[in-house]
Order: C-alpha cells, then sequence, then structure tokens
C-alpha cells in the first residue's frame, strides 16, 4: 500500500515539473567567433591537408571546410603556421592546440581560435 502512495505521488509531482525554455542563439549576444583548423599529414607528400570548421553543416561528399580564393580555388598551405597565419591575418587567434594519431601512424593536429565579432557581423543571426 505504501509504494502505491509512493507511485500516485511521484507521478502527481512529475506533472507540476516544467523544463526551461532555451533561448535562441543569437549573434547580438556572443562576443567571439570560434573556428577549428585541421591538419591532417597525407601519403607521400611534405603539405599538410588543411580544413577549417566554422561549425557549418558538411557531408562526405561534398566537403565545404576548405577554405578557397576569390576565384574558388582551394587554397594550398605548406604548412600548419602557413594556415594560422593566413588565418591570423584576418583577426583569429590561437585558443588551444591538440593532436590525435590516427590509424597506420597518421597524425591530426587541431587548432582552436577565435576573433572578436564586430558590431555589424553581430547584427545577422545564426
Amino acid at each position: 500500500m505504501k509504494t502505491l502512495l509512493i507511485i500516485l505521488i511521484s507521478f502527481c509531482a512529475l506533472s507540476f515539473l516544467q523544463a526551461q525554455e532555451l533561448e535562441k542563439l543569437s549573434k547580438a549576444k556572443a562576443k567571439y567567433e570560434y573556428c577549428e583548423i585541421l591538419s591532417k599529414s597525407r601519403l607521400l607528400s611534405s603539405k599538410p591537408k588543411i580544413t577549417v570548421d566554422f561549425g557549418q553543416a558538411y557531408s562526405f561528399w561534398k566537403d565545404k571546410r576548405v577554405l578557397k580564393d576569390e576565384n574558388g580555388k582551394a587554397i594550398q598551405f605548406n604548412s600548419s603556421i602557413d594556415a594560422l597565419n593566413y588565418m591570423a591575418s584576418f583577426g583569429w587567434e590561437l585558443v588551444n592546440t591538440y593532436s590525435i594519431i590516427d590509424s597506420d601512424d597518421y597524425k591530426t593536429f587541431y587548432y582552436v581560435l577565435k576573433r572578436e565579432l564586430t558590431e555589424e557581423e553581430k547584427e545577422g543571426d545564426i
């Protein structure tokens, strides 16, 4: 009888609970924007494959994380430092780095960067 009473009280208490409401993400409240540079070693090449993740969606078949120049051609970097210097020229600052050894002893280096948003960029929502 006590267990039935406890179960009944529990269900009544659960009906009064409310989850907190999620606030819509907005660049207007953000101070910084973040991105991540991925540098993977390539087979038979001294130049790494560099991709930049701005948080955009991508698929296996069409990876949009490769940086392109004004003509739409993929930018080739000589090294990870070359890519970091390129991003620094646009106001990005290095926050953190880490690396992972993949299968077959390939290394992937990750560089987390941030930059302060301007007032014009804050006006556009995510």
